[in-house]
């Protein structure tokens, strides 16, 4: 069964985290950071390639005196980073002790990306990017026109985020502007990439956009009414059918080329 999802605005006083530092890989091979951004990895499949725990024992809980809507990204070397309402991006040590926090303009309600060099990469209601070096200071920040609730979705080369000003950003590492794209309405959602490159992102009133490598305009498919606001961020499959839910209450596959494949009506909007 279906079941609507709200990940922005769930009210949340304690930062728990169990298991997830203490996973074993199933390719123990693989140098990957283990939590890098949004639903782990660049097609936000929130797919865990991680062995769970055996039972549900806490290891150690972490207070704050106000919100977190911020889901956590975990680095290599096992720091947590995740923001808060409060204006803070905070880094925990793997045993939950604090190793610092950086204070900046406004909320932070996106979750944030790490980069290879272990830079943080995340967005605030303050209208900027920030990149965070791992000791907790600001490398560069990027001012928008918009606030700043789109997760970051981070490459070798590049970040991607949306904001309330219709735009989709595309930065160098260094903080300059490689290109943007303009939306119809705001983008709240977390960009997703496909294999080529090639980015989807869906727009707060319904519209689902694929953009080119270099920012051009490969289709724009409507899924929502438009009437409300989506937030949902698009998951892409490894045989590139995207799938995302909408205000009208839609859970919808769309093929690579545009087109709709299927969609199941949940009954509740989908975000």
């Amino acid at each position: 069964m279906l079941k609507k999802m709200n990940l922005s605005f769930i009210p949340c006083f304690y930062i728990i985290v169990t298991i997830l530092i203490q996973f074993k890989s199933i390719h123990a091979e693989d140098a990957d950071i283990p939590w890098q951004m949004f639903r782990r990895d660049l097609q936000h499949t929130g797919q865990s390639p991680f062995i769970g725990p055996k039972n549900s024992e806490v290891k150690w809980a972490f207070k704050i005196d106000t919100r977190i809507t911020s889901s956590p990204a975990v680095g290599r070397d096992g720091v947590i980073y995740f923001g808060s309402v409060d204006g803070r991006l905070y880094a925990l040590n793997p045993d939950g002790a604090e190793k610092w926090v950086l204070q900046v303009g406004d909320e932070i309600t996106a979750s944030p990306a790490i980069g290879g060099d272990g830079t943080i990469y995340v967005g605030s209601r303050d209208k900027k990017m920030y990149a965070v070096s791992p000791e907790g200071k600001v490398v560069w920040t990027y001012k928008t026109e918009g606030i700043i609730l789109s997760s970051a979705a981070v490459t070798e080369d590049s970040v991607y985020f949306g904001a309330d000003d219709n735009n989709l950003y595309v930065l160098s590492l260094d903080g300059t502007l490689k290109w943007r794209y303009t939306a119809p309405s705001n983008l709240k959602a977390s960009p997703s990439l496909w294999d080529d490159g090639s980015v989807c992102i869906f727009a707060e009133k319904g519209t689902l956009h694929a953009i080119s490598a270099d920012g051009v305009q490969k289709w724009v498919k409507k899924v929502g009414s438009g009437v409300y606001s989506s937030f949902s961020s698009p998951s892409i499959g490894k045989d590139g059918v995207v799938y995302v839910g909408a205000d009208n209450g839609r859970m919808v596959a769309i093929n690579p080329d545009g087109n709709i494949r299927w969609y199941v009506n949940t009954g509740k909007a989908v975000h």
